[in-house]
């Protein structure tokens, strides 16, 4: 899959800003003939350790020059993004797949792949 350049730069801008903030988001960028995606879920707060697609919970004392409770609260914030972030994208993409469907039945629209490639330089 050739990777619009036009979501790169927009990948590269959404990325600085959410590592400029220190937060974590999940974001879909579209146009019609790509798509992309971002997962950033290793904000400082968190003991997350991400690498590509690859994430790690890390929550060792001794990553924390051994102080048991900076690694809890940062396990704490991690339950607390991924259940947050579960009840928001949760309704957002069920959403999404019922526009699909419905948009998808009425105009009797065919997909030539229904596969998605990810750019591992983006996720």
């Amino acid at each position: 899959m050739n990777h619009s350049p036009k979501l790169k730069q927009a990948i590269a801008q959404i990325y600085a800003i959410l590592d400029e903030h220190d937060i974590a988001g999940v974001i879909v960028l579209h146009t019609p003939d790509d798509t992309e995606s971002i997962v950033k879920l290793n904000p400082s707060y968190t003991c997350v350790e991400q690498e590509g697609q690859e994430v790690r919970i890390n929550s060792n004392p001794t990553k924390y020059n051994g102080d048991k409770e900076a690694a809890q609260l940062a396990l704490a914030n991690t339950s607390n993004m991924f259940s947050l972030m579960a009840v928001a994208l949760s309704p957002i993409a069920m959403a999404v797949i019922g526009l699909s469907e419905v948009v998808d039945t009425k105009t009797k629209a065919e997909h030539s792949t229904t596969e998605f490639t990810p750019n591992p330089k983006h996720n």
